[in-house]
């Protein structure tokens, strides 16, 4: 069951990512840049089951926080974020490998 509900989520998730990347297309951004992959960014997250705030905003409470005083899904989202404005497209290989390892780096100092 529990391979299952990897693979639904998975599906959905590549779903989500599918129509952002449709969607950014369509405003006539192109791939490789941050405009672009935080596009898919923001489109995701509207669509996903619970919205988040991926661009900086300075009303929003936890963007005025440190690193070590907000929740660890904030810490994702900041480094996926971070992947996003050197231009690495979201749902690819090298975006997740780009925002697992500021989280391994983040997480484990030396």
């Amino acid at each position: 069951m529990d391979s299952l509900a990897r693979a639904v989520a998975r599906k959905a998730e590549s779903a989500r990512m599918a129509g952002s990347y449709v969607a950014c297309r369509g405003q006539g951004l192109n791939e490789g840049t941050a405009a672009f992959s935080t596009c898919m960014l923001d489109r995701a997250a509207a669509v996903a089951a619970q919205p988040v705030k991926l661009v900086y905003d300075a009303n929003t409470p936890e963007n005025a926080k440190s690193y070590f005083d907000v929740t660890n899904s904030v810490h994702w989202r900041r480094e996926q974020y971070a992947c996003a404005q050197i231009g690495l497209t979201p749902g690819t290989g090298a975006f997740a490998e780009c925002a697992a390892g500021l989280q391994a780096a983040l997480f484990n100092p030396l």
